[in-house]
């Protein structure tokens, strides 16, 4: 268990076993985490926290990678079935998105309702109802509430969408609404409805943070904590310490990471970003429309805004000093929404040549290229989270960061050794003498009695 793991884990049991929870405003993130983790523990059966393992832990950053191939399919009326499933697969073989997918820490979480809150946006852009846009501002607020009550660097996120919203208003960017769109339309008082779905939307929005920061209900304290940790994680963010990195960290791990005679890149995903992102600005577009009648529309104003959110969200990432890896998963899954987009239009370009035998050579090449792409990738991804020489090595592996050396397991089943061999067993008196940070021993100690369990620097 990595040190961040075991002390999520940790403060989940603690609300499971107690039913006690309260937001430290300097430390361990967001709620949704532990309190979403609960059911996972019910449904396993374990008796107490000393009877859980590291899978009834990470099973729900699994489920919420699973959830986030899935929740794609929010985006499908507006980007075409092509596009989602390639961004879907995509997703799936990402090497960042499978590693982190199996690390108990909220960035999943977070990135899962980020989806969320883009495809019930690009729904609610689409409801041909006043009704079924309202639905759609409920649920937005509702995810941006659980994005709030996950992770601090939620407001990253919101400011690239909001940067996004504005860069495609002034540049005209957002193409013509459809003209039954109630975004569009007044409603039967004469106003334009987006003030409607605003407050539904912010409603929804302050509810469900409020909600998972009060402890539901129970600690009204935890508002004012919320508010309290802007203040802390901005003088982090700036500070940063032993986490200060040059902002081209992230982008060298996920591009061009080399190390002891690896070499590990993702700049597939990046290249064909680039082609879905270019084609949304590409000057001969007629609104909502492909050039080819055969193919689904798509909403261009929508990739137009993805490309502008996504390019903002990294820049916002890479400005800020303090950096962890896991963080790179955030701004770099909308790369791959974009991704998903220029691979379905290399696809389909070649239907538009006149000579089609060229156009089926070109269509050959181009789904060999991708096929070759797309393998290297899976390939990656087995490599960096399933080939034990990778899966923990600090300098080989980059999103491995700050990670307990496996060697400590052999520690955890001496310990059990030696309880085993004594007559107070589990009640043995138990001495741990480390300078610094102790983490993750908590967790491979969970199983002797607390009370006589001590830890001295």
């Amino acid at each position: 268990m990595h040190p961040d793991e075991a002390n999520q884990a940790w403060k989940t049991g603690i609300l499971w076993q107690t039913g006690q929870y309260r937001y430290d405003p300097a430390e361990h993130h967001g709620p949704t985490l532990y309190y979403l983790t609960v059911p996972v523990l019910w449904l396993a059966g374990a008796g107490d926290f000393a009877q859980t393992t590291e899978t009834h832990y990470r099973l729900l950053s699994a489920l919420a990678g699973l959830g986030l191939v899935g929740a794609i399919g929010l985006l499908h009326k507006a980007l075409g079935a092509g596009p989602v499933l390639a961004a879907a697969a995509l997703t799936a073989l990402s090497p960042v998105m499978v590693f982190y997918s199996r690390y108990y820490i909220q960035e999943m979480l977070l990135v899962l309702f980020t989806l969320g809150v883009l495809g019930s946006l690009a729904r609610c852009r689409q409801s041909q109802s006043l009704a079924g846009a309202v639905f759609w501002a409920a649920v937005a607020g509702v995810l941006v509430g659980l994005m709030a009550a996950t992770k601090e660097t939620w407001i990253l996120a919101l400011g690239a969408m909001g940067a996004a919203g504005l860069l495609c208003t002034l540049g005209n960017c957002w193409v013509v609404q459809p003209s039954k769109s109630p975004l569009a339309m007044p409603n039967r008082s004469g106003w334009p409805t987006w003030p409607i779905l605003a407050v539904v939307g912010l409603c929804g929005a302050a509810v469900t943070a409020g909600v998972f920061y009060t402890s539901f209900g129970s600690h009204p304290q935890g508002i004012l904590d919320a508010l309290e940790a802007y203040r802390v994680y901005l003088q982090r963010g700036v500070e940063a310490g032993p986490h200060r990195h040059p902002p081209l960290f992230y982008l060298e791990r996920l591009l061009a990471y080399r190390a002891k005679g690896v070499f590990w890149t993702e700049g597939f995903i990046l290249l064909l970003a680039v082609v879905g992102g270019g084609w949304a600005f590409w000057p001969r577009h007629r609104p909502h429309c492909l050039e080819h009648p055969e193919v689904e529309p798509a909403d261009i104003g929508l990739v137009r805004f993805l490309t502008f959110y996504t390019v903002v969200l990294t820049i916002l990432y890479s400005a800020v000093p303090y950096k962890t890896p896991w963080c790179a998963a955030q701004f770099w899954h909308g790369w791959i929404l974009l991704a998903g987009v220029g691979s379905w239009r290399l696809m389909i370009w070649p239907s538009g040549l006149a000579n089609r035998l060229v156009a089926w050579l070109l269509w050959a090449a181009t789904g060999l290229m991708l096929l070759v792409g797309v393998g290297h990738l899976a390939w990656q991804s087995w490599q960096l989270n399933f080939n034990p020489r990778f899966y923990a090595d600090g300098e080989r592996n980059p999103w491995v960061y700050a990670h307990t050396a496996p060697h400590l397991l052999r520690l955890a089943e001496r310990m059990e050794q030696l309880a085993a061999a004594t007559p107070e067993g589990h009640r043995m008196s138990v001495h741990v003498i480390v300078p610094d940070n102790y983490w993750p021993l908590p967790w491979y100690l969970r199983r002797f009695d607390q009370e006589r369990v001590g830890y001295w620097n």
